[in-house]
C-alpha cells in the first residue's frame, strides 16, 4: 500500500509540472494539495493503528498465538523475531 501512495504522489507532482510548463500556474498549488492529502490520509491510518496499542489495547489474537507458539518452541528462540515479523 505504501508503494501505491508514493506512486500517486509522484503522478500528481508530475502532472502539476506538466501543467506549469504549459502555463497553468494554478497546477502547482493543486498538485501540492493532492500530495498533502495523500500524506495526511496515510498518517491518520498509522495514528489510528498505533494509538490503540499505546493506550493499552492488547494485540490481535492471531499475533498472540504466534508469540505463544514461538515461546514454546525453544529451538527457534534466536530467530523468533524474524518469524513474528514475517506473517
Amino acid at each position: 500500500m505504501e508503494l501505491v501512495n508514493d506512486e500517486m504522489g509522484l503522478i500528481a507532482a508530475l502532472i502539476g509540472i506538466l501543467f506549469i510548463i504549459k502555463g497553468h500556474n494554478l497546477a502547482d498549488p493543486l498538485a501540492t494539495i493532492i500530495v498533502a492529502t495523500i500524506i495526511v490520509i496515510k498518517a491518520i491510518g498509522l495514528f489510528r493503528e498505533s494509538i490503540s496499542l499505546l493506550l493499552g489495547r492488547s494485540p490481535e489474537p492471531k499475533l498472540l498465538s504466534k508469540i505463544e507458539i514461538l515461546v514454546l518452541r525453544k529451538e527457534l528462540w534466536g530467530s523468533s523475531i524474524l518469524i513474528l515479523l514475517n506473517p
